[in-house]
């Protein structure tokens, strides 16, 4: 019987640990951890369709640049994300894209918070409305928007359509966040 392959990338060498061969699972374990933790989730993501969250990815089309992903000039695919994206600011960042519905590479994305990524997300599929942050109310038959900000929901009022209610929410998203979505 045929031994499981690493799941990073093209490696074929048989798997040691969490999916990995000895040299990607030594790199895990590591101080550089935290990042190439983040590389290895992005291509899980996009490239297994066992990932839980290959759906919400691969499934819809989200890829990998291919530096990041094979490496190029003799230099890994880790060391290319490393020196595009150098280490995360603190532990409370992670990988964002900024076009949400774009690829991960050097030009889309960046280290967030949780907070910039709450705003910075695509429409749920649970939407009905075509605006993000805008929802049907059936009690009122009015649109509804509403924002988060430091934990919090804003209420930011009840709209008889969703481009007033979705005007209301791009004014509020630029008054709370947008000195965060230009850095």
């Amino acid at each position: 019987m045929a031994r499981a392959k690493c799941s990073i990338g093209e490696c074929s060498r048989p798997i040691v640990g969490r999916g990995m061969c000895q040299k990607h699972y030594s790199l895990w374990r590591t101080k550089e951890r935290s990042e190439y933790q983040t590389l290895a989730y992005m291509k899980q993501r996009c490239y297994n369709p066992k990932h839980p969250n290959y759906v919400r990815y691969g499934a819809k089309g989200i890829k990998l640049c291919n530096r990041w992903r094979f490496g190029e000039g003799g230099k890994t695919g880790y060391e290319l994300f490393l020196e595009d994206m150098g280490r995360k600011p603190t532990p409370k960042h992670s990988i964002d894209r900024i076009d949400p519905a774009g690829d991960y590479e050097p030009n889309n994305c960046r280290w967030a918070t949780r907070e910039l990524q709450l705003v910075n997300r695509r429409m749920l599929s649970s939407n009905k409305s075509g605006y993000v942050g805008v929802y049907w109310h059936i009690r009122d038959k009015k649109y509804i928007s509403r924002i988060r900000f430091q934990g919090k929901a804003i209420s930011l009022g009840r709209f008889d359509s969703a481009e007033a209610a979705s005007k209301a929410y791009g004014e509020a998203r630029e008054k709370y966040y947008g000195e965060l979505l230009r850095s």
